[in-house]
């Protein structure tokens, strides 16, 4: 409502009450048109009408004697004070419209359909391409000098995003367009609307990138002042009228800042405020106040409420820029410290997960592509280790900062971590963004200079691998997997190169040599573990120990390659298996990471080899194994990348089509174990419960610091290392538990041969798998 109509709802009101027949919801109007005009004609430069507005809302309120000749003097006031209004001379009464500019460059008849939709959407149309505040654009292919118009808007700042229109939007017109800058190709001859869907949803897209505030008020006319006022930050405004409908805007607008009126309908700012402050996830958003009431008890009550600050009414508009500023900066330095990774600058895993749900969406709306790509820069252990971190660093700013500069402002680049960065290329295939790469890669060389050899400039080669939304994959899980297996393929192909993912994603074979840092030390507590243990007696004395061994060997005689074979028995303990192969007529050499295993192993001229070693760095030549076993060393590796990093040392050292066996333990054993002993202490079933959640062994429950498996999982992790025709077998069955708590040793060999030939029928059944305190997972080179 304008104030002159604010002023119309206040004198019929007073009619009413001169007539004796003020019905209650006139009375109420007319108290919430006083009470926006208190809060407004200050600030639009009409102080004379505050007072008089404050008095009329009183009033109406019932905070003040309702006395007919004194409201009909405020009503007298009121009108002088707005009487400047009325005769035009305060230009600020009725605040500027701030539509945004759209720049179309097409042929006239293209852009006038365009131009009458982007009208009647409130957006303001330009073909003058030297306008300095033009905030999107739409640009023909075939109009001249198509890809410098693209280009001019990449280099603004900000940079403006552009839809670009081609007559079949090809895959030559898509990746001419996004080598020039544009963020999607349209056709030409579509629905005028659809280029217009999309320029608006790109700008609401960039709202991502800039600071918002979100503005609550019953009063339109503040709301634009406030609109007005904020023009000139580089913040974006989000406005509401009623308060009943909060949560879902707060929801869908995430403001970083939340300016609230104390006075509105339905639902009053305090109330709000208090909300908020009792919300976990918004209880730290600053919250402003804007209020006509600014005395001290009303102050304290805004204060109690969960203020982080307030401004009076009428506002005055550079201490109100001003406090909001000072807000947002803080706001601002809190996102980039969550957002960004230190050292490049770039986006982190954090921000790069958030940026692909957006983007993901933006590419289903309007039927763009959307491409990942992994990279990594080649042998940079090598270059860590000849030439310290410090140049490694050097070497990851360096490939970001050109990544950054050579792709466009919708695409992103990230950190996720350690060495690897990752792109998002939006409105690209993966074969486009392939050649994007190649050429972007290859069109400058990556150099830096070391500290102690600057005159002797270090060349940087990346490897990169690309997956596709939707050909390789729809979730972010399944595009890294993918592109980390595409990744390995160009390095396995000599590094250097870009290489695309399989028609189905399925990861490839890794490369021979793949960069990885130096192993993790491993937990102090495994060693204890087992150096304290008698590993041989556990497996030969023990039922289920006993049960274990019969079944692990059983399953390698069906899966190992006749002797006579070389086999690695990576972390074979004491040489129980080793033992047991050796003398079948197999070549076996044992490693294992404690020495005191290494020493037993040893200790009785044992017809095979032992050495320490980790299985995440063999130190064995590539294809000289025909199988590796991998019967304990994933049970402690805590994290995937460590576990495939070890499975890749093993497909590394294995000949091709040679067999890895590698054992884990079911995320079920835990709670399965526990439950059978019958014991009733809280703390360790809710950690059993935990193990079985999210695989995270607790020692507390008996055993030491270690990882547990579901079937899918390793399965996952055999195929991200590379194995083909990967199979996941029960090792005890359903019937280890049982085996486990016998304590009749006339019973125990019956029950173990029933819990053998239970394990046997059930190796098929999947859903069984779980129910197996270990499992087995094979797979070939």
């Amino acid at each position: 409502m304008t104030l002159a109509e604010n002023l119309a709802t206040i004198e019929a009101a007073v009619r009413g009450l001169e007539e004796g027949a003020l019905d209650e919801e006139t009375r109420r109007q007319a108290e919430r048109a006083a009470h926006r005009i208190a809060g407004t004609a200050g600030t639009v430069g009409l102080p004379d009408a505050t007072d008089p507005a404050r008095a009329l809302e009183d009033a109406f309120a019932g905070r003040a004697r309702v006395d007919p000749r004194r409201v009909s003097r405020h009503v007298a006031e009121l009108r002088s004070g707005l009487a400047a209004a009325e005769t035009g001379s305060s230009s600020a009464t009725e605040p500027h419209p701030t539509g945004r500019l759209l720049a179309i460059h097409a042929a006239p008849s293209v852009a006038a359909r365009m131009g009458s939709v982007a009208t009647s959407r409130g957006l303001a149309v330009t073909d003058d391409g030297a306008e300095e505040n033009i905030e999107a654009a739409i640009v023909d292919l075939d109009v001249p000098d198509a890809e410098a118009l693209i280009q001019r808007c990449g280099t603004a700042r900000p940079a403006v995003p552009v839809v670009a229109l081609a007559e079949t939007a090809s895959v030559e017109d898509r990746l001419r367009a996004a080598t020039a800058g544009a963020h999607l190709v349209l056709p030409r001859n579509g629905p005028a609307a659809a280029p217009i869907d999309a320029v608006t949803s790109l700008l609401g897209q960039r709202r991502e990138d800039r600071l918002h505030v979100l503005a609550v008020d019953d009063d339109p006319l503040n709301l634009a002042l406030l609109r007005e006022t904020l023009a000139t930050e580089p913040v974006e405004v989000s406005t509401l009228e009623d308060p009943r409908t909060f949560w879902g805007t707060l929801d869908r607008e995430r403001p970083d800042l939340v300016v609230l009126d104390v006075d509105m309908p339905h639902l009053d700012g305090m109330e709000l405020c208090r909300t908020i402050r009792t919300d976990p996830h918004w209880s730290a958003l600053p919250v402003l106040f804007l209020t006509a009431r600014t005395g001290p008890a009303a102050v304290d009550a805004v204060f109690a409420a969960g203020a982080d600050d307030y401004v009076p009414k009428p506002f005055n508009p550079n201490e109100l820029r001003a406090r909001i500023r000072n807000r947002l900066e803080r706001a601002e330095m809190y996102r980039r410290l969550t957002d960004t990774d230190p050292l490049t600058g770039v986006a982190n895993r954090r921000r790069f997960e958030s940026d692909f749900h957006r983007l993901c969406a933006l590419a289903r709306r309007h039927d763009q592509r959307l491409s990942l790509a992994m990279l990594d820069i080649d042998h940079f252990k090598r270059i860590n280790d000849t030439h310290g971190h410090a140049v490694g660093d050097q070497a990851l700013v360096r490939l970001t900062d050109h990544l950054t500069k050579e792709f466009r402002g919708e695409d992103v680049v990230a950190r996720l971590g350690g060495d690897e960065v990752a792109l998002l290329a939006f409105g690209m295939s993966a074969a486009d963004a392939g050649l994007r790469l190649r050429s972007v890669l290859g069109s400058s060389a990556l150099v830096i200079s070391p500290p102690e050899a600057p005159q002797r400039p270090l060349t940087i080669e990346v490897s990169a691998g690309v997956a596709e939304l939707g050909g390789h994959g729809d979730t972010l899980d399944t595009l890294l997997r993918a592109a980390d297996a595409a990744l390995y393929e160009a390095k396995r192909s000599g590094r250097g190169r870009v290489s695309i993912a399989d028609r189905e994603g399925h990861p490839q074979a890794p490369a021979p040599e793949a960069d990885v840092e130096a192993p993790l030390p491993v937990d102090p507590a495994v060693r204890d573990y087992y150096a304290t243990m008698v590993e041989r007696e556990r497996l030969e004395i023990t039922g289920h120990g006993r049960l274990e061994r019969l079944r692990t060997q059983e399953l390698l005689s069906w899966v190992l390659p006749p002797a006579p074979a070389r086999i690695l028995d990576v972390g074979g303990g004491t040489g129980v298996h080793a033992r047991w192969l050796a003398e079948a007529g197999n070549e076996v050499h044992l490693i294992d990471v404690v020495p005191e295993h290494v020493v037993e192993a040893l200790s009785d001229g044992s017809a095979f080899t032992a050495a320490l070693g980790d299985a995440r760095h063999l130190d064995e030549p590539d294809d000289s194994a025909d199988a590796v076993l991998l019967l304990g060393p994933l049970y402690h590796l805590l994290t995937r990348t460590e576990r495939v990093q070890a499975l890749r040392e093993a497909r590394r050292v294995l000949r091709p089509g040679g067999t890895l066996a590698a054992s884990v333990v079911s995320r079920h054993a835990a709670l399965l174990a526990y439950a059978t002993r019958a014991e009733q202490d809280a703390e360790r079933l809710d950690l059993a419960i935990n193990t079985l959640a999210h695989g995270g062994y607790d020692p507390k429950l008996g055993f030491t610091t270690a990882y547990f498996h579901t079937p899918d999982e390793i399965a996952t992790e055999l195929r991200l290392a590379g194995f083909r025709d990967v199979r996941v077998l029960p090792i005890e069955g359903p019937l280890w538990t049982s085996v486990k708590t016998c304590t009749d040793p006339l019973a125990l060999d019956r029950l173990t041969e029933s819990a053998v030939v239970c394990a046997r029928a059930l190796e098929g059944d999947a859903a069984m798998l779980p129910a197996s305190a270990h499992l087995l997972a094979t797979g070939s080179a």
